[in-house]
């Protein structure tokens, strides 16, 4: 195949890689809007701290990148993070109220 033969097929990549790009990124953008419907803001906030997580991960997958143990470490640490805030739902016990000089009252 010459370059004569070949020029449509390039002219023709470009327009069609962004369009993949873009209907990508609109099927991303309506999966997020209805996962922060279905269990709400404060829950999938949570997981956005996992994102750094999955990169590194695909970067080792896909690009070959070197995980050091500092990234395991914090990926650790991420992870300890995320489950702790979606099980310790319990509010801290409160100690009891001691009386102030206010509470007392005038002497």
């Amino acid at each position: 195949m010459d370059t004569e033969d070949a020029m449509p097929l390039l002219t023709f990549l470009p327009p069609l890689g962004a369009v993949l790009i873009w209907s990508g990124n609109m099927t991303i953008n309506q999966l997020t809007v209805s996962t922060i419907r279905q269990i709400g803001a404060s829950q999938a906030s949570i997981f956005i701290n996992l994102m750094p997580v999955f990169s590194a991960l695909i970067a080792m997958a896909f690009l070959g990148e070197q995980i050091a143990l500092f990234h395991l470490v914090g990926g650790m640490l991420v992870l300890a993070g995320v489950i702790m805030a979606q099980t310790l739902t319990r509010p801290l016990r409160r100690l009891p109220a001691t009386p102030t000089r206010l509470d007392r009252g005038p002497r």
